[in-house]
């Protein structure tokens, strides 16, 4: 009977501590971001004392956290994508990192960097879905139809420079990401860094204004063949769209189209 109490007394004391524990940490993350909030505002103060307007709704906007993802080269993973697509194919290794599929209804060519090419047989009505459609449950990519082609998206944002269109007769080709596991890389600066650095590309741009801004992640090929996605911030002037490293806070190039 006394060790029943005693047994008591000691879940009542653990259920205590963890109490305490959570509400001590809800009150110092409470606080950082209390914080974090006071420091935006007065980012915002300091570029309007320079000059520089910013809207309203581009605290709102501004990313937590955000971080660059490398992806490695997965030959398998552009070999299964080619069989969904193609069926029985023939594969061909010409070198230089190369790969092509040929099967009955097309050809489908993979190189470093996440560069793609589809040429269709006449008369077939590949479905281009199969071939780009981003595989695993934890994939954080999502395919979506755009301008006549597919556009690619990590978290919902938008992969600037990671696309496939249709080209001349029967090709589609661009650059795309096949591989399932990512690594991840860099964290983006904290958002009072980041509107600083917005107002530093602004001033250093010629411009008094920060309407809106827009987070993307820019594609770049690497020269191992790998793929790493980098946060970054479009900010919209008024009159056109100035990209910047989110990572860095300097002016980043937009990749062609």
């Amino acid at each position: 009977m006394e060790w029943s109490k005693a047994k008591s007394l000691l879940i009542l004391l653990m259920l205590a501590v963890n109490i305490y524990l959570g509400v001590n940490i809800y009150t110092q993350l409470r606080a950082e971001a209390v914080q974090e909030e006071e420091m935006v505002r007065d980012a915002c103060t300091i570029l309007k004392q320079q000059g520089i307007t910013v809207a309203e709704k581009v605290p709102e906007a501004l990313p937590f956290g955000l971080q660059s993802h490398t992806w490695v080269r997965d030959t398998e993973a552009e070999r299964q994508a080619a069989l969904r697509l193609l069926g029985e194919c023939h594969e061909d290794q010409p070198g230089g990192g190369i790969y092509t599929y040929n099967g009955t209804e097309g050809a489908i060519t993979f190189r470093s960097g996440g560069y793609v090419e589809l040429l269709e047989n006449d008369g077939a009505d590949l479905d281009l879905k199969r071939l780009l459609l981003p595989q695993g449950e934890e994939s954080r990519l999502t395919l979506m139809q755009q301008d006549g082609g597919f556009a690619l998206c990590f978290d919902g944002y938008a992969v600037l420079g990671a696309g496939v269109g249709k080209g001349e007769g029967e090709t589609w080709s661009g650059t795309w990401i096949f591989a399932s596991a990512s690594q991840t890389g860099d964290e983006s600066l904290s958002r009072a860094q980041l509107i600083l650095s917005a107002g530093r590309l602004l001033e250093k741009s010629g411009y008094t204004e920060l309407k809106g801004i827009t987070c993307v992640y820019l594609l770049t090929s690497l020269q191992s063949g790998d793929i790493r996605l980098l946060p970054a911030l479009l900010l919209d002037t008024g009159s056109e769209q100035l990209c910047m490293n989110a990572l860095t806070g300097e002016a980043a190039l937009l990749p062609q189209k």
